[in-house]
């Protein structure tokens, strides 16, 4: 058979260049008959000639075995097949299975189903590549959720997946649409379903523990959430009956919303660390001195980045989406500088009390005499508890005046006598000391001339003999 590109050729050729037949032949290495064939028939339909299979005298019984178990695969057929002296390979039993198969789902019937108003939403995750920030990259997501008789559809875009972001976009969409349906169906979201094979499904256990009170799980193509809107009421605690749409069944649909909703923002503990730095979401986030060393709590949504002490918040951040950023540094730097001076003054401070010695200075003279007492040692650069108290003792000696010393004879003590100096004492005894020190070296010199005179002699002595 010739390819469309030949048969185009042929007819150019014929039609266009006018060559003769016998021409046309030689250049394109044909035979005359085919090519007569194709300029009479452009676009023959080519014939199939039925062959025979090894598969035809078994598919009655592969028919019947079908019947017992329509999704039974093909190695298990082979196997039954086999037993009854089949020698053909897997390969044309699986065309024939896949046939067969396909032609009973387009031969299947279905009944349409139109949710009546607050009954269903459908919900799932949409993928939309990512976002730059800067030169940072962040993946794109839209949660979708539809409510199934109005077709009203909330679409929120977040930069995650994960069951806290899950949960808020849930609350959000509950807010939008004014309230919540009866069943939420998920296309076995990877957040809500952990494994699904079959009719058996293994739940996430957050998604469980969201709506544990008020939902229950329903296993199938797409997996089913109930909640009776009686049941929702009842244990939502405080709810707001809010009014339903009778008027049009194309309106917005109304249920029961509560009024308290749960805190279902990104947690996580961090560590502080010393230059006052903890670390969320590639970025950096300062909070005050205090807190080094210790694990705070970190919540964060789309908007704000909020870190605790527990249960008290410490300071709250705009939530950024690059990453490698800093936040609060230069507020938090200063106080820690305003800290360190204090901490400089405290030092100071601690080593003038040791200077200072015993604050029980304080209690027995009173913080007048020992300031002004510190003002004296000072003046005279004399530093030291010991010098302090000193002049504290003094000062309370001068206080306590002794009265004078009453002689016996009454007389005596009416005599009057002359001032004395110390400083003409001072000046005798120095005096004093002075010449006995010159008297003592004067005795010295003479005992030394006599004992050289000796010496003289006893030389002299000697050179006589």
């Amino acid at each position: 058979m010739l390819s469309p590109e030949q048969i185009n050729e042929i007819h150019r050729l014929h039609l266009v260049e006018k060559w003769p037949q016998r021409r046309i032949a030689r250049h394109l290495h044909i035979g005359r008959h085919t090519l007569a064939k194709y300029l009479d028939n452009p676009a023959p339909t080519p014939s199939h000639r039925d062959r025979a299979s090894k598969l035809d005298a078994f598919k009655p019984a592969v028919a019947e075995l079908l019947q017992q178990d329509p999704q039974a695969p093909a190695p298990v057929l082979l196997q039954r097949l086999q037993t009854l002296a089949y020698d053909g390979g897997i390969t044309i039993l699986k065309d024939y299975l896949q046939a067969v198969r396909q032609d009973a789902v387009l031969r299947r019937a279905y009944v349409r189903v139109e949710p009546s108003p607050g009954e269903r939403f459908d919900i799932d995750w949409g993928h939309f590549g990512a976002l730059l920030y800067n030169g940072t990259p962040r993946k794109w997501y839209a949660f979708c959720l539809v409510e199934c008789h109005s077709r009203k559809m909330y679409l929120e875009f977040t930069h995650s997946q994960s069951f806290e972001t899950f949960v808020r976009c849930h609350t959000h969409a509950f807010q939008a649409l004014s309230g919540c349906a009866r069943e939420l169906w998920f296309d076995n979201l990877a957040t809500a379903v952990a494994e699904h094979q079959g009719n058996l499904v293994r739940f996430n256990p957050n998604i469980v523990s969201f709506r544990a009170p008020v939902m229950s799980p329903r296993p199938g193509r797409k997996v089913k959430w109930n909640a009776p809107l009686d049941m929702y009421a009842r244990t939502s605690g405080r709810c707001a009956r809010l009014p339903t749409s009778t008027t049009s069944t194309r309106r917005r649909v109304f249920g029961y919303m509560p009024l308290l909703t749960p805190d279902y923002r990104d947690i996580t503990e961090a560590l502080v660390h010393k230059d006052l730095r903890l670390t969320f979401d590639g970025n950096r986030y300062c909070v005050p001195p205090r807190y080094v060393g210790n694990q705070l709590t970190v919540k964060a949504d789309s908007s704000s980045v909020t870190i605790y002490d527990q249960t008290r918040e410490i300071v709250c951040y705009a939530r950024c989406w690059e990453r490698g950023q800093t936040f609060g540094a230069e507020r938090f730097q200063k106080e820690l500088y305003a800290q360190m001076a204090a901490a400089q003054r405290s030092a100071a401070q601690q080593r003038l009390v040791l200077l200072l010695g015993p604050v029980e200075l304080i209690r027995n003279y009173g913080p007048e005499a020992v300031s002004g007492a510190v003002q004296k040692a000072h003046a005279a650069r004399a530093f030291g508890s010991d010098y302090i108290a000193n002049i504290l003792l003094q000062q309370r000696g001068r206080r306590e005046v002794q009265p004078p010393v009453r002689l016996r004879r009454p007389e005596l003590n009416e005599l009057a006598t002359d001032p004395l100096s110390l400083a003409e004492y001072d000046t005798f005894i120095l005096q004093s000391r002075k010449e006995a020190h010159d008297h003592s070296a004067s005795e010295t010199e003479p005992a030394q001339a006599d004992d050289d005179e000796q010496a003289a002699r006893s030389d002299d002595r000697r050179r006589r003999d």
